[in-house]
């Protein structure tokens, strides 16, 4: 089957003020709220300066509906937030990634999925990742992570590719932030497919992403 075209993309950049209240509208939602308390389990608590938060929309238009069986889906909204954390006394540094799918029409494609990285040490070759785990709690896992990254080698310029390596760790904004400018929209469409996992509803607008 073809790859539906896409009509239009928008995007929005938040402001860090408007994306300090996103997260904490989104704080008590199940999708969120167990990877929060992972993260003040671990000791970890929020940091809200401008420099700590990012944010932005992404909406995305096909030139003609995507159909799958009797459901069908024309325009995607894809929203990420994140948030830094610091924990007293420690060189680990962490975030909080929020992204959320808001499918125009289609209920099966409104979702939120929340990760919460620590680079161990400040090490970004270290980096430990939780997900919502099946019973309700946060988990151990390699996904999102490895699937954010993967896209940047497959998908992006060489450019891109090796600010992978050349961008500085000095914190998970500044990183994030410096692939953002490097690579342009690749890395935007990178963090979607990285949630999205290859469903129908959601790959047409971001790609395809599998473990």
């Amino acid at each position: 089957m073809p790859q539906p075209l896409i009509k239009n993309m928008t995007v929005e950049i938040f402001d860090p003020e408007l994306v300090r209240r996103q997260v904490s509208a989104l704080a008590t939602k199940p999708e969120v709220k167990p990877i929060l308390d992972k993260a003040t389990e671990l000791g970890f608590s929020p940091l809200t300066g401008a420099k700590n938060l990012q944010g932005f929309r992404r909406t995305y238009t096909s030139a003609t509906p995507v159909v799958n069986g009797s459901q069908k889906i024309s325009k995607l909204e894809v929203s990420y937030q994140i948030q830094e954390l610091k924990k007293s006394g420690s060189k680990d540094k962490a975030v909080v990634i929020i992204t959320t799918f808001e499918g125009v029409g289609l209920k099966d494609a409104n979702e939120i999925d929340s990760r919460l990285l620590i680079a161990t040490d400040g090490d970004l070759k270290k980096t430990q990742e939780f997900k919502l785990g099946s019973t309700g709690k946060a988990v151990l896992t390699k996904s999102w992570w490895t699937r954010f990254k993967a896209c940047i080698k497959g998908s992006c310029s060489s450019v891109c590719l090796s600010a992978l390596v050349s961008c500085p760790f000095s914190s998970w904004a500044a990183y994030l932030g410096c692939l953002a400018i490097k690579c342009g929209g690749c890395s935007a469409k990178c963090v979607g497919c990285a949630s999205c996992r290859c469903r129908w509803w959601c790959k047409w607008a971001v790609s395809c992403c599998r473990d």
